[in-house]
């Protein structure tokens, strides 16, 4: 019976595969997504906006998915987690909002504490797990495999920038940043909060190798990071060169 139901699943048993989730799950998928109208021509930058119905729809989806649910309303904290709060938890992070805002803005004690500074750095911590433990990597997945099912063969009319941006969009979330040139340098071991303002310093452009953005990178004086990040930039510097190797 098991391999009468396959054979009558030929495409989507293709999917189990680009998806990493079970038969069941993509045919259930499936219906859903035809259920709240996502298309291939969602995946664009947009989808992080903010006010994107899209994005809740799709954050809906996966909390419906067996092989993320659970972590996934981990980071919602709510006894019913609901694609809006994973939505605008995603946004703020895709956005570069810090992880000491989100903290106050999602993972604070419903009710106030007589030790402030104890639920400040309790709410970081939550918030800490929530993003690093759960959100990047489930989220990034379910993004993925949400594509696999609904791009199909749309991907090959597109050009290849418009190919490199709808494949990062699960990368910006993996890394918190909201560009392609930032993903490149996230990629690349500059920390999150130096890589949106120092591809601007650099001059990064999306059609750029790795080797080239790499080459740029070890060219950066400490000059050209406080460029970028003021101050602070010499510090990061000297972090992303212990992560290259350059300096013990």
């Amino acid at each position: 019976m098991y391999a009468e139901k396959l054979q009558s699943n030929v495409g989507p048993v293709k999917l189990v595969d680009s998806t990493g989730f079970s038969l069941e799950t993509v045919l259930g998928t499936l219906g859903r997504i035809r259920d709240v109208g996502i298309t291939s021509n969602d995946w664009t930058p947009e989808l992080f906006g903010g006010n994107s119905r899209t994005l809740r729809h799709m954050m809906g989806v996966l909390l419906q998915v067996p092989e993320l649910r659970e972590n996934l309303a981990d980071v919602t904290r709510g006894p019913q987690p609901d694609g809006n709060t994973l939505a605008r938890i995603t946004c703020d992070w895709v956005n570069g909002r810090s992880l000491r805002d989100m903290a106050e803005t999602y993972f604070s004690k419903e009710h106030s504490s007589d030790n402030e500074e104890s639920d400040a750095v309790a709410s970081v911590t939550r918030c800490c797990h929530a993003i690093f433990s759960r959100l990047t990597q489930t989220a990034s997945w379910g993004l993925s495999a949400l594509q696999s099912l609904t791009l199909g063969d749309s991907l090959e009319t597109k050009t290849a920038d418009e190919q490199r941006m709808i494949r990062n969009i699960p990368a910006r979330v993996y890394y918190g940043v909201d560009s392609d040139e930032a993903v490149a340098l996230r990629l690349l071991g500059v920390p999150r909060n130096a890589a949106r303002p120092l591809c601007r310093v650099l001059g990064v452009s999306a059609s750029e190798s790795l080797n080239e953005v790499r080459a740029k990178l070890r060219a950066a004086s400490n000059g050209t990071w406080n460029s970028a990040l003021g101050d602070r930039g010499e510090c990061y510097h000297k972090a992303w060169r212990i992560i290259e190797g350059e300096v013990n």
